[in-house]
């Protein structure tokens, strides 16, 4: 099991500690204190229209924007696709109808629950005339149902039809002409989050009950899609994508834009003008409790080194959705080097990264009983694995048992951001299966969850007071 969810450098770090565990032998990190409230809802309550919050970046790469309409257990699927990162020129859009039912909480993903839908039909709606000849092509050579059609932009085609009861029309799956899958519907949850940020200014305003007057802001978590284009239809979910808001969310400009939105109207969103070419140096860390597949939720702190070419890494993994209850610690260090601007994805770099060293703190008896008896001494050594107690595992050349290695080289690629008055960081997604990001055509071509800028690393070591 371990291998399955543990087998590449920045997904398969774990770390149950606070920034004062970052080790840093010379600097003094200090890091706005982040104070975020959430209530998961059960069962999930996802009736409405929930829409993105911005243009989002599935592997391949996909740009999208999604507008989800559930009522009782109906749901009505916005999917619009563009040619750019920023969502400004649509591509075309996809509509999908059909019925879905919670069924339990899940036994794999705690905090999150399952559900079963079923899919009625699906169309298909192209913007653009040059996509709309490419999908003539594609469909002449792959779907007989729909051959013969002359395909034309802001026309609907129904590619995909299961017909319900005393429905005398035929059934036909044309989804793959685009690999589209809605698997993403089988696992989701629904939370309440309530954040406010304090630093020495207000921390202590009206007496710490400033968020008790925040309205709390809903979310929408469904299933992730495999990382393989290919691998879609038949993958189950084990984690979450990017988030879907309430569309009347107040302080969101582009959800109320999206709910607007139909299907010959696609969004159009207005380009970023705060994307950051800036040094990525300092110290970043996650905004709160990350999910990972097969039931494992972490919280990553990485540190970038003024001088440009060495890093410094803490990944941690926790067995409660809150992250209360660690598992396991690993604190890795080496050197990058930005190769280049990205070729595939507007404002984000290509880089490269070599992790030369590795420490291994094991958090509860489950892990550290493991490490204890890994086989041919493979990771550390054996019998000398304690609770919260650190050892190197250079030596045995990473740890096998949990799919570490080391030393080792992967292919990254990197995006930095400002959103609202934060600094983001979005460090590629790791690959569904597990493979590691070990060449050039490994690369990502999505991202994990935003890291916020915790501090900014001065040449003379003097770090601004946050």
């Amino acid at each position: 099991m371990w291998r399955n969810f543990l087998s590449s450098l920045f997904l398969a770090f774990s770390v149950a500690g606070t920034f004062d565990e970052f080790p840093s032998k010379d600097t003094n990190i200090k890091c706005p204190s982040i104070n975020e409230e959430t209530e998961r809802l059960h069962p999930p309550k996802f009736r409405g229209v929930w829409t993105s919050s911005r243009c989002e970046i599935r592997p391949g790469p996909e740009f999208l924007v999604r507008k989800y309409i559930f009522r009782r257990k109906k749901f009505k699927l916005h999917q619009f696709y563009y040619f750019d990162a920023q969502c400004t020129r649509p591509k075309y859009g996809i509509t999908a109808e059909g019925s879905i039912k919670v069924q339990q909480m899940s036994w794999v993903v705690r905090g999150g629950a399952e559900s079963e839908y079923r899919l009625y039909n699906v169309t298909i709606n192209p913007y653009n005339k040059h996509f709309a000849r490419k999908l003539s092509k594609r469909i002449k050579m792959y779907c007989k149902s729909l051959h013969g059609i002359t395909v034309k932009r802001y026309r609907k085609y129904k590619i995909f039809n299961f017909p319900r009861k005393f429905q005398k029309s035929k059934d036909f799956d044309c989804t793959g002409l685009l690999s589209l899958s809605f698997h993403e519907l089988q696992l989701l949850k629904v939370e309440l989050k309530k954040t406010t940020n304090f630093n020495k200014h207000n921390s202590y305003l009206n007496d710490n009950k400033i968020s008790r007057y925040e309205k709390p802001t809903r979310l929408l978590y469904l299933g992730n899609i495999h990382t393989d284009i290919k691998q879609r239809s038949t993958y189950r979910p084990y984690s979450y994508q990017t988030p879907l808001k309430k569309g009347n969310t107040r302080d969101c400009k582009i959800c109320r834009k999206i709910k607007k939105s139909n299907e010959f109207k696609p969004p159009r969103l207005d380009k970023n003008r705060n994307q950051r070419r800036t040094f990525i140096d300092g110290y970043w860390s996650s905004k709160g409790c990350e999910t990972r597949s097969y039931g494992q939720f972490l919280k990553r702190s990485l540190l970038f080194h003024a001088n440009g070419v060495s890093w410094e890494g803490i990944y941690n993994f926790y067995r409660d959705p809150d992250c209360n209850h660690g598992s396991l610690s690993v604190h890795v260090s080496g050197g990058y080097l930005k190769e280049r601007e990205s070729r595939i994805i507007a404002g984000a770099s290509d880089y490269k990264f070599n992790l030369t060293q590795m420490s291994v703190i094991p958090r509860d008896y489950f892990t550290t009983d493991t490490l204890n008896h890994a086989r041919n001494n493979s990771c550390g050594i054996i019998g000398t694995w304690k609770i919260d107690s650190a050892q190197s595992v250079v030596r045995t050349k990473g740890c096998d048992i949990l799919g570490l290695h080391v030393p080792t080289t992967e292919f990254e690629i990197i995006k930095l951001e400002q959103r609202q008055v934060d600094d983001v960081l979005l460090v590629g997604e790791r690959p569904t299966d597990g493979k590691s990001l070990s060449g050039p055509s490994t690369r990502p071509t999505s991202f994990q969850p935003p890291l916020v800028r915790c501090m900014i690393e001065r040449n003379n070591n003097e770090l601004p007071d946050f």
